[in-house]
């Protein structure tokens, strides 16, 4: 998976991912499902962030990091000589 995607997505999963544990926390520390919030952080977020992986997406960031990765393997072998 490229980096762009991975460092977008994975911080959101990591933020629902802890909003969801604090809501589960809060609903189990009640015994009562408390109003599921954290849809109020990984809704608008990530409809934000799906838009910007399809305009990637659309305009051909795969190829262009794989472009970028491959000049900069080839700048460390040129300076390490390896």
């Amino acid at each position: 998976m490229p980096r762009w995607l991975a460092t977008l997505w994975g911080t959101w999963a990591a933020a629902v991912g802890i909003n969801v544990v604090i809501w589960l926390l809060v609903s189990v520390s009640t015994a009562d499902l408390v109003y599921f919030w954290p849809m109020w952080v990984a809704g608008p977020w990530g409809a934000l962030l799906l838009v910007a992986t399809l305009g990637g997406l659309s305009r051909g960031e795969p190829q262009r990091w794989a472009e970028r990765q491959a000049r900069k393997q080839e700048r460390k072998r040129h300076r390490g000589g390896y």
